[in-house]
C-alpha cells in the first residue's frame, strides 16, 4: 500500500496504513515531516516435520518475525487449540499441534497461517502446508487361473486386487517365464497377466513361485505369492526282470533290473510262498529313477525247510505325471534244504 501525506495549514494529521505501518505526521508549516515505522514481518515459518504418515502426529510451528506482538495461528483443517492467538514479543513464536490421520487415498495437505500483528494494527503473513500420506498400498487377493497344469503345460492368467497403489510388478521364480518380470500402472485396483509355462520335458513336476508386490504414495504392500506347477509326464516300464531266476538252498544274490522312462522314483516289493521268507529287511525299498535301465541287488538267506520258496518281485514308478505297475512278474526259486 503506497504512503499518503496530507498537509493542513496549522494543524497536525497522523494517518497510518496497517499493512506497512509508516506513520506521518503533517505540521502547521509549509513542508511535512514523514516519519515511517516498518511494518512486522514474518521469516523463516516452518513446520517440523513437514510430511507425516497416514496416522497424523504432532507438528511443531515455529516462525521468526519482527515489529509484532501477537501472532495467531490458524488451519484450514479442524485442528485441537486452532485457531489460537500467542504472544509473539520475542521474535520466536512457536506452538506444537497434533495433525490428524489420512484414511484416503490421495495425500491430504494441511494448511497452517501465522498472523504477526504489530500494535498500531499493521500485520503481516504467511502459510505453510504439512502433508499427511495414505495407508500404505494393500494387496487384498492374488490368484492364479490354476494352481496346477498337466505335462502339456500352458496358459495361466494372474490377478491381484489392491487398493492405494499406483504400480504393481510381477515376478517369477525360477525367473524363466517369457513376459516377466513386469511392472504395471494398477491405480484402477486390479492387475491382471497371462503368462505361458512350458510343458514338462520329464518326469519331475516344475513349480514357478509368482510374486505380487504393490507401491503407493503411502508405501508398500507386504509381497504375495502364489505357486503355480506344471506335472511331470507319466511313467513308463519297458522291462522288469531278475536274474538269477533260481538259487540253490543255500540261498545267494538276485538282481532286479528295471527299464523306465520320465520317472524319479522306483520302488520294490515282494510276495513269497513256502518255508520260511529269504528276503527279510531288504525289502521293500526305494530308489531314485528317471530314464534308462536301474538295478538293485536283493540278497536270498538259505532256506531251512523242507519246502522250496517262491519269490514274486513287484515295481511301483512314480513320477509327477502319476504311478505305473510293470506288467512283468518276475520269480525266483530257491531250493529246500
Amino acid at each position: 500500500m503506497q504512503a499518503r501525506t496530507t498537509v493542513w495549514r496549522g494543524l497536525a494529521v497522523v494517518l497510518a496504513t496497517a499493512a506497512s505501518g509508516t506513520v506521518m505526521t503533517a505540521t502547521s508549516a509549509a513542508s511535512a515531516q514523514v516519519r515511517i515505522t516498518p511494518g512486522p514481518t514474518i521469516s523463516d515459518f516452518t513446520a517440523t516435520p513437514s510430511q507425516l504418515k497416514d496416522t497424523g502426529g504432532s507438528v511443531r510451528l515455529t516462525a521468526k518475525t519482527t515489529g509484532a506482538t501477537k501472532c495467531a495461528i490458524s488451519s484450514n483443517t479442524a485442528i485441537k487449540g486452532l485457531p489460537t492467538t500467542i504472544v509473539c514479543p520475542g521474535g520466536h513464536p512457536g506452538i506444537t499441534v497434533t495433525v490428524p490421520g489420512n484414511t484416503g487415498s490421495t495425500v491430504k495437505s494441511i494448511s497452517f497461517t501465522m498472523k504477526a500483528e504489530a500494535a498500531n494494527g499493521a500485520y503481516a503473513a504467511a502459510t505453510l502446508y504439512v502433508h499427511v500420506l495414505p495407508p500404505a498400498a494393500q494387496i487384498t487377493s492374488w490368484t492364479a487361473s490354476t494352481s496346477t497344469l498337466s505335462a502339456a503345460g500352458g496358459n495361466v492368467t494372474l490377478t491381484g486386487k489392491v487398493t492405494r497403489a499406483l504400480t504393481c510388478v510381477i515376478t517369477a521364480s525360477p525367473n524363466n517365464v517369457k513376459g516377466l518380470p513386469v511392472s504395471v500402472p494398477c491405480t484402477s485396483g486390479t492387475v491382471q497377466k497371462t503368462v505361458s509355462l512350458p510343458a514338462a520335458t520329464s518326469g519331475t513336476t516344475n513349480s514357478w513361485n509368482f510374486a505380487l508386490t504393490a507401491a503407493g504414495l503411502g508405501g508398500g504392500a507386504p509381497t504375495h505369492v502364489l505357486t503355480v506347477s506344471v506335472k511331470g509326464k507319466a511313467p513308463s516300464v519297458t522291462a522288469f526282470s531278475v536274474s538269477p531266476t533260481s538259487l540253490p538252498s543255500s540261498g545267494g544274490t538276485v538282481t532286479i533290473s528295471i527299464t523306465v522312462a520320465d520317472a524319479y522314483q522306483c520302488g520294490f516289493g515282494y510276495g513269497w510262498s513256502g518255508g520260511s521268507d529269504p528276503i527279510g529287511s531288504s525289502l521293500p525299498h526305494t530308489i531314485s529313477c528317471a530314464s534308462g535301465t536301474y538295478t538293485y541287488k536283493v540278497p536270498f538267506a538259505a532256506d531251512t525247510t523242507k519246502s522250496a520258496d517262491t519269490v514274486v518281485f513287484t515295481a511301483l514308478v512314480v513320477s509327477g505325471g502319476g504311478t505305473v505297475t510293470p506288467k512283468q512278474t518276475p520269480t525266483v526259486v530257491e531250493a529246500a534244504s
